[in-house]
């Protein structure tokens, strides 16, 4: 056998000075929350809770400016947002339905329509980013002036009475864990840009509100865009709340828990996004930040930490929005991670948010139309039959990752910028997470082999190995559906093998590790755009903990009818796949899916019939090898 000559060398040392990671990748977000509780979005929710470690905030536009009409506007007026308020600028159109003013001044609401969002997000194991946009019709200035309102007083009111139902309704625990957002990209408004002083105001009187509710409850901003407007506007926000006149107390300053900004990897126009234009702008708002010491603690969001901007436009407007469809978003992506930890936390930023805002369902109208969205429907919107998309196991994979960053080292040229390492531990797991990407959109160069040194990592022949790997030729069904010829309509056989593409795909069976010495070497080659996780987990001789169902759903799908099932994930920490069990009419329990890419709580069984009463039970299996018992039956009978 040749010896592998590695082009780039890691040194990962177990033994140097570990830092907290916590998952601030783990957010994302849409712009309408009227889209939540549509079938479409509901089925989304399921994918996007179905594994251990999955995304936890959800970000949102429209909250109290809520029209409870779904997704209505979008398919009868083919409004990108859904919402009339943006068709040809009319921010007036009263449709929203949340607040309503009555003749004697006094607000009224409609709680039924906020409940209906919320109650999903939480009911998936979410919180929710909450923003404060766009205003309710009731209380605004002007159509002119649609962001501010007639009465500064009544918004703090509004703003008190929403903050106090929401904690009634979800608990001070739960409520505790939300963060309440001022507004979204405020230097859209040329009035603001001018003189934000009225933007600042509306910040004083929702910081006072939130906080009169319940003093542990979190509020910042301002959610500003890359350029030069936002930066202004940043710098006025830390200005004003560090010890200006506060416009609702009257006192000097204002409270800040956080402050939230939208740096992206390039614009429209940009045919090879940039990490280097998103970094660049975001430690231009950290330059600012450092200039105001008192809130250098606070928590930073990059909260549409997006690889471009443009989220509506698809291969339909120009082909190279492709790179959504294709393993170049999660390669960004993970890339994108990385490089928080080395040029934000290594700076002593205190880093929570950093959201790819990537839930935007509405907007891929059909089978990977490359818009920005992690699933991809079977047929045209508002389908619930779908297909993960590459990116969704991007965050399969990031959350493998553990709570405790390791030193790595490496002299090559490039590191960091087109490979890089991030290697971490959580208890006696070790996950360390290698990327090959430089920005350039073409896979042909940039293939580099490489090893990773890891020294003192107590490995002493007790651990199993696994790799997950994310490129084109795996975790792709991207890759598999231009290889069938891009069915716009495939058929049943197609739609199995796009499932059996869609999952995070790991390299074979996960292989016994012996390391007397306590060093290990790993190497591996990978292509350009190509992200790698390798996982170390001890031998174990227990048994995984029996999988409950969440749901088994009788419906009708693309390809024909069929069952839908969702299930608790595992929280085992050495967890590797299920198996699906199946049973018809009382028979014998038969094995439908056993693949070691069935890492996710989601399975669709496509072959079924009407008049038979199905069984099903679902087991997991850790990396030792060991099934655990299997779950709690569910029933299905199908008519």
């Amino acid at each position: 056998m040749a010896e592998f000559d590695p082009d780039i060398c890691f040194c990962i040392d177990h033994g140097g000075k570990e830092t907290l990671l916590r998952p601030f990748w783990s957010a994302t977000g849409y712009a309408n929350a009227d889209f939540t509780p549509t079938p479409s979005f509901l089925r989304m929710y399921d994918y996007l809770s179905s594994f251990h470690g999955h995304l936890h905030y959800m970000r949102l536009h429209n909250i109290l400016s809520l029209h409870g009409e779904g997704d209505r506007y979008f398919l009868e007026l083919d409004l990108p947002y859904g919402n009339r308020c943006f068709a040809h600028d009319n921010r007036q159109n009263g449709d929203d339905k949340v607040v309503a003013r009555m003749e004697d001044g006094t607000l009224r609401y409609n709680w039924d329509l906020v409940d209906q969002v919320y109650d999903v997000i939480v009911g998936h194991g979410m919180a929710p980013i909450v923003e404060l946009v766009y205003l309710p019709k009731a209380i605004r200035k002007s159509e002119e002036e649609f962001f501010l309102p007639a009465d500064y007083r009544l918004y703090g009111e509004m703003v008190r009475d929403f903050a106090a139902h929401c904690l009634e309704r979800y608990g001070l625990e739960e409520t505790r864990g939300w963060y309440f957002e001022i507004w979204n990209e405020p230097d859209n408004e040329a009035a603001w840009c001018r003189d934000p002083a009225s933007f600042f105001a509306l910040y004083d009187y929702m910081e006072h509100a939130v906080h009169s509710v319940d003093d542990r409850l979190r509020t910042g901003g301002p959610a500003t865009m890359q350029g030069q407007e936002g930066y202004r506007i940043f710098e006025g926000f830390l200005k004003h709340c560090a010890g200006e006149v506060n416009y609702c107390t009257g006192g000097y300053g204002t409270r800040l828990d956080f402050v939230s900004v939208h740096c992206k990897g390039g614009q429209t126009t940009d045919f090879n996004p940039s990490s280097a234009v998103m970094f660049g702008s975001v430690e231009r708002y950290l330059d600012i930040l450092e200039q105001y010491p008192q809130f250098c603690d606070v928590e930073f969001f990059n909260d549409e930490s997006d690889i471009i901007w443009a989220g509506s436009r698809g291969v339909e407007d120009a082909s190279w929005f492709d790179f959504r469809n294709s393993h170049y978003a999660p390669g960004f992506v993970c890339k994108m991670i990385s490089l928080y930890c080395t040029r934000v936390l290594d700076r002593g930023v205190n880093l929570t948010v950093a959201d790819s805002d990537n839930a935007h369902l509405q907007w891929e109208r059909s089978l990977f139309s490359g818009n920005r969205s992690q699933l991809t429907p079977l047929g045209r919107y508002p389908c619930t039959d779908m297909i993960r998309k590459p990116f969704f196991n991007a965050y399969v994979l990031l959350s493998k990752l553990g709570d405790r960053r390791l030193p790595v080292q490496c002299d090559g040229p490039g590191f960091n910028e087109k490979f890089g390492v991030l290697a971490t531990r959580r208890g006696p797991v070790f996950s360390y997470m290698l990327w090959n990407f430089e920005d350039g959109i073409s896979d042909m160069v940039g293939k580099r082999s490489f090893r990773l040194n890891i020294q003192n990592c107590g490995v002493v022949g007790s651990y199993y190995l696994l790799e997950y790997r994310i490129d084109q030729d795996h975790s792709n069904s991207n890759t598999l559906w231009h290889k069938l010829g891009c069915p716009k309509e495939p058929n049943l056989k197609q739609i199995r093998q796009l499932r059996d593409a869609d999952g995070l795909e790991p390299m074979g069976d996960p292989q016994k590790i012996t390391a007397d010495s306590g060093e290990l070497s790993l190497e591996v080659t990978l292509p350009q755009h190509a992200v790698a996780l390798f996982q170390l987990t001890p031998v174990s001789t227990e048994a995984p903990a029996a999988v409950g169902f969440v749901k088994a759903q009788w419906e009708e799908g693309c390809s024909g009818r069929q069952i839908f099932l969702t299930w608790e994930p595992s929280r085992e920490s050495d967890f590797f796949h299920y198996k699906v069990l199946r049973s018809v009419d009382g028979g014998h329990y038969e094995t439908l899916s056993s693949s070691p890419a069935l890492n996710t709580a989601v399975y669709v069984d496509m072959e079924v019939e009407s008049g038979h009463r199905y069984s099903y039970r679902i087991l997991a299996v850790n990396t030792s090898g060991i099934w655990g018992e299997p779950g709690k039956e569910a029933v299905v009978r199908t008519e």
